[in-house]
C-alpha cells in the first residue's frame, strides 16, 4: 500500500465520520470520567498501601493459598462465561 493510497483511505474515513449528538457525547464523557476516577482511585489506594507497607516486611504466601485462589478465580470466570452464553440464546 503506497502513501497515496493511505492518504486516500484516511480522507475516506474522515468523510464518513459525523459529529456526535449531545446525548451521545455526554454519555461518552460520563463513561470516560468514571473510568478515570476508578483508575485514579485504584492507583491512589495502591500507592497508599505501598507507603504503609514499606517498612513492614510481609512473609511469603503459602503455595496452597495461591493455587486455591487461582482455581477460584478461574471457576468464577468460567461460571460467568457460561451464564452469559446461556442467556445469549
Amino acid at each position: 500500500m503506497g502513501l497515496s493510497e493511505k492518504i486516500k483511505s484516511y480522507v475516506m474515513v474522515v468523510k464518513f465520520t459525523r459529529k456526535p449528538q449531545k446525548k451521545e457525547f455526554m454519555l461518552t464523557l460520563k463513561v470516560v470520567l468514571i473510568g478515570c476516577a476508578i483508575l485514579g482511585s485504584l492507583g491512589y489506594i495502591f500507592q497508599l498501601l505501598g507507603s504503609a507497607l514499606q517498612f513492614r516486611p510481609i512473609g511469603g504466601i503459602p503455595k496452597e493459598y495461591v493455587i486455591i485462589s487461582i482455581i477460584s478465580i478461574v471457576a468464577v470466570i468460567i461460571g460467568f462465561l457460561l451464564y452469559r452464553y446461556r442467556t445469549a440464546r
